[in-house]
């Protein structure tokens, strides 16, 4: 997945954003391509996420024990936000190939 943004808010919670999809019908099309994500699905749409976009969660993700995913549009693509408040697992850095800061690479 092409990342479009990942960084750590004030509180140390990880954001990892993807690049903008034309639809959720091809995000999730997107996710089910990789083994264990046959299951995916948009939830209901959620109020607000911490910028004020109306969003979706999308669930049955694989790899996301802790690991929230939400979907919103901006612009007229859309994004998925997967945020993580137990950044220390380095669940993130590992599904998307970030290094840790105590990585030795």
């Amino acid at each position: 997945m092409d990342i479009s943004k990942a960084y750590f808010n004030s509180g140390g919670d990880l954001y990892v954003i993807s690049e903008g999809f034309d639809s959720i019908e091809s995000e999730i099309e997107y996710l089910k391509q990789f083994e264990g994500n046959e299951k995916v699905e948009e939830g209901a749409a959620l109020e607000h996420n911490h910028k004020g976009d109306v969003v979706s969660e999308i669930f049955n993700i694989k790899c996301t024990n802790n690991i929230n995913c939400f979907t919103y549009e901006e612009n007229g693509k859309y994004y998925l936000e997967f945020h993580n408040v137990y950044a220390g697992s380095n669940k993130l850095y590992e599904m998307f190939g970030l290094k840790t800061n105590n990585s030795d690479d």
